[in-house]
């Protein structure tokens, strides 16, 4: 592995805001605090609710108890640089043919394309016959005959008229505002 001993530690300190490089236990706690409260509090909740939404059962491999044991065995230089990401991931995706080349990306939605290709006609109508006070229609539309569209602009606007109309809804389903039933009668668990 070519990390340096003190390279890792230096980069994690600056990451998490000491001012001095971190000693293996320090990065240790780090290590048990995300296990304990991020994992199973953020990405497994969100992993679970993703399959469970369309009907999968999901499997983690990486959280296999078996390498598990062997990453807490592991020296913290030979798990992870800042500048090169999990070492020995990367390491193991290349020795099987499959480099990891690419950085780290979230799952974001191509807005953009959607917005310049399938979703145009069908936005741009929207748009013109929403019954909105918050949005203006037209405006809406200027901004979707751009050159470049601003998607992320788009889709909020989209999200703010949908909202809208949902909440309108509400009130003339009950005569009352969502948020008061909301309040008035907590979800049922069963």
């Amino acid at each position: 592995f070519s990390v340096g001993p003190d390279e890792t530690a230096i980069e994690v300190a600056q990451r998490f805001g000491f001012e001095e490089p971190l000693n293996p236990t320090q990065l240790r706690a780090i290590q048990r605090f995300e296990m304990q409260t991020y994992l199973p509090g953020d990405l497994l909740c969100k992993e679970d609710r993703a399959t469970m939404a369309v009907g999968l059962e999901g499997r983690v491999p990486l959280l296999d108890d078996a390498l598990l044991q062997l990453a807490l065995r592991t020296p913290e230089r030979q798990m992870v640089s800042l500048r090169q990401g999990k070492i020995i991931l990367r390491e193991l995706a290349e020795r099987f043919g499959a480099p990891l080349t690419t950085l780290k990306r979230g799952f974001a939605v191509p807005l953009g394309a959607y917005f310049e290709g399938p979703w145009r006609a069908d936005a741009r109508e929207w748009f013109n016959s929403a019954e909105t006070d918050l949005v203006d229609g037209a405006s809406a539309v200027r901004l979707l005959d751009e050159r470049v569209p601003p998607a992320s602009d788009l889709w909020m606007l989209a999200t703010l008229i949908a909202w809208e109309n949902r909440l309108k809804s509400a009130r003339a389903g009950t005569g009352r505002e969502p948020t008061a039933s909301l309040l008035a009668s907590p979800p049922s668990h069963g």
